[in-house]
This record gives C-alpha cells, sequence and structure tokens, in this order.
C-alpha cells in the first residue's frame, strides 16, 4: 500500500499498521515457539521429581521461566486484542529472555540425555519424547514397561511378579510382540535409574534364551527314542528357541552325513534327506490335531517351513552327490 501514488493522506495510518504487522509476525513467531518449548518442557521440569534431581539448576531456572510465563498468559487473558498483547512494553525482549533460558535448559538436559543414552545405547533408538518419559516415569517400573517394545525388537513387555506392593518390580517373564510367553529362569528387581535397571533387563533376556537354547539342545536326544517326539517338545520352549535348535540339528546332521560320505558311506547323505522327510510328515500329521492352539499351530508350521528349506537343500546334495 505504502507504494502506491494515492497514499500520501493515509500514509501516517498505513506506516503505523506496517509497523503493527512487522511487531506482530516477530512477537507472534516467538512466542509459539517459546510457548511450544515451555509445552514439552513443562512435564519434565516441573512434574518429573527423578529429572528435577538430576538436574537441579536447569530445574530452578526453568522454573522461574514457568511462573513468569504464566503469568504473562494472565495479563493476556485480561487483554486478549491481538495488537495490545503483542505490542505491550517489553513484550518481545521478555519472550526473547525466556527463549534463552529455555534453550539453556533444552542443552542441560540433551546432554542429560547422551549420558543415559552411552550407559543404556538402546535408548539412542528411541524417539526423545519416549525417552523423556522413561527417564520422567524411571521409579515406576510399570509406566516404563509400556515402552519395553520400542527399546528391544523382539519383546513387547517385560511380566512381572504380582505383589501386594504397587508399582511392581519384580520381572519373571516376558511377552513377545505377538504375544507369546516366555517365562524366565531367574527373577530380576528393578529398582534405581532407568538406564541401569533396562541393562539388567537385556541380561536377564540373553541368559533365559541361552538356557532355554541349552535344555533345547539336550533335549533333542530325546526325538529318536520317541521319549519326546518333536512334536512335543517344541512346545516347552519359545519359538526363537526352537527354531535356532532346529536349524543347529539340521546342520550338524548335514555336516556328519557329509562326514560319512567322505568314508565311504555313499548313503548317508540319502538317509539324511529320509530322515528329514520323515520329520516333517510327522509335524504335518500334528497340524491335523482340531485342538491345537492358533499360537502352537504357528509355530508348527512355522517348524515345517524351515524343514521343507533344509530338505530341497539336502535333496540338492544327494541329486549332484555332492
Amino acid at each position: 500500500m505504502l507504494g502506491q501514488k494515492d497514499v500520501a493522506e493515509f500514509r501516517e495510518t498505513v506506516s503505523k499498521w506496517r509497523g503493527y504487522m512487522t511487531t506482530l509476525e516477530n512477537v507472534i513467531e516467538k512466542w509459539r515457539k517459546v510457548q511450544g518449548d515451555w509445552r514439552i518442557l513443562r512435564p519434565i521440569f516441573i512434574e518429573s521429581e527423578d529429572i528435577k534431581a538430576q538436574l537441579p539448576d536447569a530445574a530452578a531456572t526453568f522454573q522461574k521461566v514457568h511462573e513468569e510465563f504464566r503469568e504473562l498468559m494472565f495479563e493476556v487473558q485480561e487483554e486478549p486484542l491481538v495488537i495490545p498483547a503483542c505490542t505491550a512494553e517489553g513484550r518481545l525482549e521478555k519472550l526473547k529472555y525466556f527463549e534463552t533460558e529455555i534453550e539453556s535448559c533444552q542443552k542441560a538436559l540433551n546432554d542429560q540425555l547422551e549420558s543415559k543414552q552411552k550407559i543404556f545405547p538402546r535408548f539412542y533408538f528411541v524417539s526423545k519424547e519416549i525417552l523423556l518419559t522413561i527417564l520422567s516415569n524411571g521409579g515406576n517400573p510399570e509406566k516404563v514397561n509400556e515402552f519395553m517394545g520400542d527399546c528391544f525388537d523382539g519383546m513387547n513387555f517385560v511380566k512381572f511378579q504380582e505383589t501386594e506392593e504397587r508399582p511392581y518390580r519384580i520381572v519373571n517373564g516376558m511377552e513377545a510382540k505377538d504375544g507369546e510367553l516366555a517365562p524366565w529362569h531367574h527373577t530380576i528387581k528393578l529398582e534405581g535409574a532407568p538406564e541401569q535397571y533396562m541393562l539388567e533387563v537385556e541380561k536377564g533376556m540373553q541368559k533365559t534364551l541361552i538356557i532355554d537354547l541349552e535344555n533345547a539342545k539336550a533335549d533333542v536326544e530325546r526325538w529318536i527314542p520317541t521319549d519326546l517326539p518333536r512334536g512335543i517338545w517344541l512346545e516347552y520352549y519359545n519359538s526363537q528357541t526352537v527354531l535356532l535348535t532346529t536349524q543347529i540339528v539340521w546342520t550338524e546332521e548335514t555336516i556328519s552325513a557329509f562326514d560319512e560320505v567322505e568314508a565311504g558311506a555313499e548313503g548317508a547323505m540319502k538317509d539324511n534327506y529320509t530322515r528329514i522327510v520323515e520329520r516333517i510328515n510327522k509335524l504335518i500329521d500334528r497340524t491335523l490335531d482340531l485342538t491345537l492352539s492358533a499360537e502352537l499351530r504357528t509355530k508348527i508350521i512355522i517348524v515345517i517351513t524351515v524343514d521343507v528349506h533344509g530338505r530341497d537343500v539336502v535333496n540338492e546334495f544327494v541329486v549332484k552327490k555332492t
């Protein structure tokens, strides 16, 4: 408008409104940023006792900003028109001060988060919002458990031993993302900082899977005398352990067949093929049982799929006389 030739009579008014628009743009942009950052940090520095204890200086700084920002918002509530709200004396300077102080709090928080990530590196792979929620609720393992699946690829939740005291703290099992349960061979108690007890959860998961694998592999010897047929054996172990044991057994038996062939037993690999086919057929017969649970049926079908792949590889050895 100021560039028009007929503006002379209204130049003072238009110039005044241009000044308003420039001020409004600067103030509102700064205000939105300050309010957005304040909204994110408020529950962290005001409501989380853990964070306040770990970052007392930053928490005190934010507390001061929090109180002054609330006062400003109450003032605006009394005078909600946009031009008076944005052009009040010292308004932009006040918002810049809030921005600077909030940025110092954010830097302290980011440094603190990085120190937690270095202790428990899986925290690097969760969003900042989730990590803050975990740390803000570190004293409540049940709340932290809601985000266990964000830290572990296969596990969704840990299972707690129910006690009279809440929140529950004693872990005695875990649940996969598809709902499969895996009891632990021991228990751990989730106490202290979350980055520390999450390390214990990781070790506990690994320890249980190692023990399960050792037991499952030892029980393979009971397949042949039918003391514990494979179709029943796989009910006692989680799917991951069953699949891994199955592939270990296939590898060992196939290598053994190669050794026998090299020693002169020409039919050893064909015998290995026949054994694999018999195992597959027995598992197929097992799937005909209409009383099987959906979870067990899925486990058996996946094992059959892996077996069929192994069968085809061994058959190729036989055909090519490898």
